[in-house]
């Protein structure tokens, strides 16, 4: 194997773990559908709804 086939090889490989990491990921986002609960109405607006906050925080923490 020369070199110029193991840069394609190492590059194919590389493209095809990051998009396997990507399906990885999109897989594990949390989605509305998928809620056992339904979201519940916030009559009080200066109440915190603690879940809400953490799953925003992860996804800042995430996209960062």
């Amino acid at each position: 194997m020369n070199g110029f086939t193991l840069f394609f090889v190492v590059l194919g490989v590389i493209v095809a773990v990051s998009n396997l990491m990507k399906l990885v990921l999109w897989l594990d986002a949390p989605r509305a559908a998928s809620r056992r609960v339904p979201r519940r109405g916030n009559a009080d607006r200066g109440a915190v709804d603690f879940p809400v906050a953490k799953l925003a925080l992860d996804r800042a923490r995430h996209a960062a």
